[in-house]
């Protein structure tokens, strides 16, 4: 995440948040304010409840409508906040936004984006309120688009479960009896929650971007595995929302872009990251023991483009996940890195090892520019 210490609480449905700004993260229960350790240590391990995210069957699709983050140009002027697709466990991602000024209650909007994100989507949000004077709050969902159609924020707010809700519906049509086939159902049967955060005024700064990012389980009622979800919070939840500003600097436009790499996936407590050299290049070290939450490297790296990125767990001298790099490009919905811009390639999802027909998403990288 940022560099130095990062406060880190509770969203307003339990959900773990992990976060780098000053942003406020409020509960039912309070704020629960923690600080990472000192040199980047790990942000935050603990999960939540609330939505799911993209199941095995919306891995290979790219970001939605509205939900491209690639060289079309970006956003200038008052910011913008990427919302990343990365719980694991079913559903498309949904995003409502309340801001302070016009009231308590959510609108009677519908979510963004139309159609909802698949797993590993981005969705960017332009910061086209004062941010100084008005607090902003997000509300995340999973579920089909089926099931969003004709509903809006406020209903979806004042509907959806919550932590001491039944055991999630899904699991009844799967099996008999009511008994799963699986863990999770790769796609809920209605919207869960993703879990939510509150900006507080002043907390996010016009003309800068930053990125939020859903990740780990969901579903309600169920006991996950650490390699799909990652270890249960102190509060037995297995969600966390990660929130990082995404730096600037300025690199070659002839030769290089800017990247940083963002450890986004719950089931993963530390990893490295290598970019495949392409040619006669040699492979670059990007990041080394990056922690659950954090950002690393702390100032931009300046890079040219690799032939693919590889994701070493645990200090693992070979690739526990390698991705090409043109399947990065395609996910993102780009043909082509813009050279000269900043990137930031986050890994979301379980951890390499969970079987494809796990009925969980897979492992992706996921790769989204600054402005």
């Amino acid at each position: 995440m940022l560099a130095g210490r990062a406060p880190l609480g509770r969203a307003t449905w339990p959900t773990f948040c992990a976060v780098s700004l000053a942003c406020a993260c409020s509960t039912d229960t309070g704020a629960l304010a923690r600080r990472e350790p000192a040199g980047g240590g790990q942000a935050g391990s603990g999960g939540a409840q609330s939505a799911g995210a993209g199941g095995s069957s919306a891995g290979s699709s790219a970001p939605g409508a509205g939900g491209s983050p690639g060289g079309e140009g970006g956003v200038s002027g008052v910011g913008a906040l990427s919302v990343v697709h990365g719980v694991v466990d079913g559903g498309r991602l949904f995003i409502c936004l309340r801001r302070a000024s016009a009231g308590p209650a959510f609108p009677a909007d519908p979510p963004e984006p139309v159609g909802g994100l698949p797993f590993g989507g981005v969705h960017r949000l332009v910061l086209d309120w004062d941010v100084s004077l008005d607090e902003v709050e997000a509300a995340l969902f999973a579920a089909t688009a089926a099931q969003i159609e004709g509903l809006t924020c406020a209903d979806l707010v004042g509907s959806s479960p919550t932590q001491s809700g039944a055991l999630d519906a899904g699991l009844a049509d799967a099996g008999d009896a009511g008994v799963p086939d699986l863990p999770f159902p790769t796609e809920p049967t209605a919207p869960r929650r993703a879990g939510s955060v509150a900006f507080a005024a002043g907390a996010l700064q016009a003309g800068r971007s930053y990125a939020l990012v859903a990740a780990g389980c969901a579903t309600l009622g169920v006991e996950p595995s650490a390699e799909t979800c990652g270890a249960a919070d102190p509060f037995g939840l297995y969600q966390a929302l990660i929130l990082v500003e995404q730096r600037q600097q300025a690199v070659d436009a002839e030769l290089n872009f800017g990247l940083q790499f963002l450890n986004a996936s719950r089931s993963i407590s530390r990893t490295s990251v290598v970019l495949q050299g392409a040619s006669q290049r040699q492979p670059v070290r990007l990041a080394t023991d990056v922690q659950f939450g954090a950002v690393r490297p702390q100032a931009t790296a300046s890079v040219q483009e690799p032939a693919g990125i590889e994701l070493h767990v645990d200090g693992a001298d070979g690739a526990s996940y390698t991705q090409s790099w043109a399947d990065t490009l395609t996910w993102a919905g780009v043909s082509a890195i813009e050279l000269g811009r900043n990137y930031i390639v986050a890994y979301v999802g379980p951890a390499p090892n969970v079987s494809v027909d796990s009925g969980f998403a897979p492992p992706r990288f996921v790769l989204f520019p600054s402005f």
